[in-house]
């Protein structure tokens, strides 16, 4: 192999390597602070949801209705992450809430 097929190929692998160890789009650390409000719209309704720690979102809608979910902090925090890139917490949340709604019997997922 000539000189310059040698440096060739070394600036390959550098550039590759460069890369893999930058080719990222995603936040890969929590906030510090995870507070949000955020609107959210659940069956035709637009509600306020507010997080202020912990394991469970406050929901205010405009009518007055209001009630809590318990969605666990670490779930919380991985959609935060993931509303760092994507920005689809209201969509996440609107999900959560729409499961943890289901019978139990609903909730199990057969692996056929």
């Amino acid at each position: 192999m000539g000189s310059s097929e040698e440096a060739q190929t070394r600036f390959d692998e550098s550039s590759a390597w460069r890369a893999s160890q930058s080719a990222t789009n995603t936040v890969g650390e929590v906030p510090h602070n995870t507070d949000f409000t955020r609107t959210v719209r659940m069956d035709g309704k637009d509600y306020t949801a507010t997080y202020l720690g912990g394991d469970k979102v406050h929901f205010d809608a405009a009518d007055g209705e209001h009630f809590e979910v318990k969605l666990g902090q670490q779930n919380i925090e991985a959609m935060i992450l993931d509303d760092l890139t994507f920005q689809d917490l209201p969509v996440k949340i609107a999900w959560q809430v729409a499961e943890s709604r289901k019978p139990f019997w609903e909730k199990i997922h057969l692996p056929f």
